[in-house]
């Protein structure tokens, strides 16, 4: 078994608890928050320490592999957790049995895939990336570092994502398509022309303000 731990104790990191466990591949061995006290148990886990204790402890042999569970409403903090430990400590794969992977597919390091996923054919998924449960990636896309997939988007082929893109809840996007770094894209989005860098796309949503009897 793989031991593995976690940047992060929230809830992000509780739910790859629970998908790392759940592939027989992992046993969580704690996880490194800056905000909580080291030994307090959280779901059967310590907290082993801080982010600055991460080296000291992969090299005192305590873990085999990080994993970045740090959420979208913190990119940044998210981007340099992975920054900082890349190619000093080895980052696990998180992947559904249920996931979908085509043999041409390339994927990075630290990445999870969940359940129902679909990865296309010549599709590069970068480090650092999670898609959620049923996203869909056709052929010949790019997916670059530090990305999150809410879960049921679908991609069509030849659509290419920058660095720290986050993808709402059911997006659909349109064939050939560049999204680039930093881009929103609210749920139930439909994607069909280029987005530009560092802006927020959100779709009109339907709110009930009330029934009269």
């Amino acid at each position: 078994m793989k031991r593995i731990a976690f940047l992060g104790s929230k809830e992000l990191a509780l739910q790859m608890t629970e998908f790392a466990e759940h592939t027989g591949e992992f046993v969580v061995t704690g996880y490194f928050d800056d905000f909580e006290e080291r030994g307090k148990i959280i779901n059967n886990a310590p907290i082993l320490g801080k982010i600055d204790d991460v080296e000291k402890l992969y090299d005192c042999g305590e873990f085999d592999y990080l994993f970045v569970a740090v959420g979208y409403n913190n990119f940044v903090f998210r981007d340099y957790c992975y920054k900082r430990f890349k190619g000093k400590i080895p980052f696990a794969n998180i992947i559904s049995k249920g996931a979908i992977i085509h043999k041409d597919a390339k994927i990075g390091e630290g990445v999870y895939i969940g359940p129902q996923c679909d990865i296309g054919k010549n599709t590069v998924i970068g480090n650092n990336v999670c898609l959620h449960v049923g996203t869909i990636i056709a052929h010949d896309c790019s997916v670059g570092d530090s990305c999150f997939f809410a879960g049921r988007d679908v991609i069509a082929g030849f659509t290419h994502f920058g660095e720290r893109v986050f993808v709402g809840i059911s997006v659909c996007v349109s064939d050939n398509i560049n999204i680039e770094d930093e881009v929103w894209i609210g749920l139930g989005c439909i994607v069909a022309q280029n987005l530009k860098a560092k802006t927020k796309y959100m779709s009109p949503a339907v709110r009930l303000v009330g029934i009269r009897n």
